[in-house]
């Protein structure tokens, strides 16, 4: 729990989300208190719940969401997913837009302040496709997303019953 008086410091008692399964966060573990300004967190909190709600589960094109998408990651924008090639704001951008084709659903399971210019967070990402919590942990410059590292997928996609049937229209079984 972040407590902000005068939205100047964070002083808080955390729970760092050490595994989460089914959208359900399994072991917490109890952090040390932290004193820092919290004013960038807030604002970018603020743009990532602006930015999530539009993934509402209804079909729209990217021209709905681009200016709360570029106010949300930095032009020098980097996500960085283990043994694979880094993703820049133009894929990022390209991965939205299918997402909104997708009528994909959105919701923030947690959203934790790590310091002034870090917090882990948790998205639970949802459409005929795919279910899936992504996880990572945040840099932030300016207002804006500049990285994201430790990206973890947990999914259920390849099992679920809409993605083999998408599979078996597509090999046409």
């Amino acid at each position: 729990m972040c407590i902000i008086p005068n939205g100047a410091s964070c002083y808080q008692t955390y729970y760092n989300v050490t595994e989460v399964k089914d959208g359900k966060i399994i072991r917490p573990i109890k952090s040390s208190m932290k004193e820092f300004d919290a004013t960038g967190l807030e604002i970018v909190e603020y743009k990532l719940n602006a930015y999530i709600a539009v993934f509402d589960g209804t079909i729209k094109p990217f021209s709905q969401i681009e200016e709360r998408f570029d106010d949300l990651y930095s032009s020098e924008f980097i996500e960085e997913v283990a043994n694979e090639t880094p993703v820049t704001k133009q894929q990022m951008r390209a991965h939205a837009t299918e997402l909104l084709f997708l009528g994909t659903k959105a919701k923030i399971v947690s959203f934790i302040p790590i310091d002034a210019s870090h917090f882990k967070a948790a998205i639970h990402v949802q459409n005929d496709f795919s279910n899936t919590v992504v996880e990572s942990t945040a840099t932030i410059k300016a207002g804006k997303i500049v990285s994201l590292r430790n990206v973890i997928y947990t999914t259920e996609s390849e099992t679920s019953p809409q993605w083999m049937k998408f599979v078996l229209q597509e090999l046409s079984i």
